[in-house]
């Protein structure tokens, strides 16, 4: 039987100005590869992009036609025709390679249905919803007509995917009417750790944006653990807005010399890094799932983290880690000095993981989905 043929739409995809923007949607679209023959349209719109350029790749099998265009704050109408010279070169090349979709796989609403239904009429689309602006108040904050066109274009498509039940029941809530599933995201890890180091290592991987990951609330809690654990470490995993004053702060802590930036890595950076940590904090306000919490504990590491919607799901406290309430930098520090003593059994922190999250299924699944919807249409 000839594979299915499907076309991934989204803005959110590993790029050059950002390696871990969107790793789970690159990782849900190469799951499909062994039942779908696959094609993806990658729309990057980024402040440091000089002019508009799109390149073709193949990557685990999958054409991958990534574009680029520049945008500037209060350039409203540049911005739009930058995005239209994107889309046109996007065109230019998928129509060279002559492949005709059956279905239309968006991911994050609502640049990915715009696209869908304007070029694609006809073709079924499913889509993926990964964004925690639905239970973060994000959405709340649109006005009634950006939120008016969102719950349009989300009833537009055909079947609905998520990671979140949370999210699944507020887009209820507020009218879409699309069928919608809870898919699992695709979880990998590199080793399982062996041995605790012997100066206490623990570690952040995180969008550095304070007003949702609370990294600047973890430093606090670290100055104090510090005063009990003198040679004890923080390394912190990724870049972002609030960087430069998350590093400010630790000068003004004084605690330089056991805290470490390591700037933006790749995901296979963060897997091989994992083992080598003792514990990982997410210290969060809001997430949907928390990729790197079940990466952590599939290689093994405990995992402290707030109560923030994700992680807690994966957590069994006093086993392979300890949560806490949200913004309670007293309960934090309470949970990293837990942490240090707990008695780990990391291969069984992997193994009890492991039972939960499952790849295999987890493709079965989406080629199920994806039958189910060609047939109906």
């Amino acid at each position: 039987m000839a594979k299915k043929k499907i076309l991934h739409i989204t803005t959110w995809f590993p790029n050059s100005f950002d390696n871990q923007l969107g790793i789970f949607v690159q990782k849900h679209i190469f799951q499909c590869h062994s039942f779908a023959e696959n094609v993806v349209i990658a729309l990057t719109p980024h402040e440091k992009a000089s002019k508009v350029s799109v390149n073709i790749t193949k990557q685990s099998g999958t054409t991958v036609i990534l574009g680029y265009y520049p945008t500037k704050k209060g350039k409203k109408f540049r911005n739009y025709r930058n995005y239209i010279a994107c889309i046109n070169q996007i065109f230019n090349l998928f129509l060279d390679l002559k492949f005709a979709p059956d279905l239309i796989h968006c991911h994050i609403a609502e640049k990915s249905i715009t696209i869908a239904t304007k070029y694609f009429e006809d073709i079924p689309i499913l889509l993926t919803e990964h964004w925690s602006g639905y239970i973060d108040g994000r959405f709340e904050k649109l006005s009634s007509r950006k939120q008016s066109k969102r719950i349009s274009l989300l009833n537009k498509c055909n079947q609905i995917l998520c990671v979140s039940p949370k999210i699944k029941e507020y887009l209820h809530s507020k009218g879409v009417g699309t069928s919608i599933s809870i898919i699992e995201n695709v979880i990998e890890f590199k080793k399982i750790k062996k041995q605790q180091n012997k100066d206490f290592l623990f570690l952040i991987v995180a969008d550095l944006v304070d007003s949702i990951k609370n990294v600047s609330g973890v430093l606090y809690a670290f100055q104090k653990h510090l005063s009990k654990f003198k040679n004890h470490e923080l390394h912190i995993i990724g870049d972002g807005i609030d960087r430069e004053k998350l590093q400010k702060l630790v000068g003004t802590l004084s605690i330089l010399d056991n805290v470490s930036f390591l700037g933006r890595q790749d995901n296979d950076f963060v897997l091989e890094y994992l083992p080598k940590s003792d514990a990982l904090i997410v210290n969060s306000y809001f997430e949907t799932y928390s990729m790197i919490t079940a990466e952590s504990l599939l290689s093994g590491v405990p995992v402290i983290s707030s109560k923030c919607g994700g992680p807690e799901q994966f957590i069994n406290n006093g086993t392979n880690g300890f949560t806490f309430e949200k913004d309670d930098t007293t309960a934090l520090i309470t949970a990293m000095e837990k942490v240090t003593s707990l008695q780990v059994d990391y291969l069984e922190i992997h193994k009890k993981i492991a039972q939960k999250l499952n790849n295999d299924a987890l493709t079965s699944k989406l080629n199920i989905i994806t039958t189910q919807l060609l047939k109906k249409n």
